[in-house]
């Protein structure tokens, strides 16, 4: 299956000056596919409080390790997602994420 867009997975990490000051963000650049959320997915999760927006399917399941972060987009488009569940179906891997939200590059 061909992965035609981009999204970056994001780390957040403890400032080493303790724990009250900025996260530090890592991203990570993969490759995927943008999907819909089926209708069943979609009033499963709605019935568990739960607001899935869109799935990002990747190729090789080995690229995630764990991010509870995406973002998708580049600049004033960007848009920042928290990540609902995983689903490994093979090598591939499919991650539901909830409501967009304004990405600040500065964070």
């Amino acid at each position: 299956m061909i992965r035609d867009d981009v999204i970056y997975l994001i780390s957040e990490s403890p400032s080493s000056r303790g724990i009250f000051d900025a996260k530090t963000r890592t991203e990570k650049r993969v490759f995927c596919t943008v999907r819909s959320v089926t209708s069943l997915d979609y009033y499963r999760a709605r019935a568990a409080g739960m607001d899935p927006q869109l799935v990002f399917v990747l190729s090789d399941l080995i690229d995630y390790d764990g991010q509870k972060l995406i973002r998708h987009g580049d600049g004033n488009d960007a848009k920042l997602y928290d990540v609902i569940r995983t689903y490994a179906a093979g090598r591939t891997l499919e991650i539901t994420v909830g409501p967009p939200k304004a990405y600040d590059m500065k964070e």
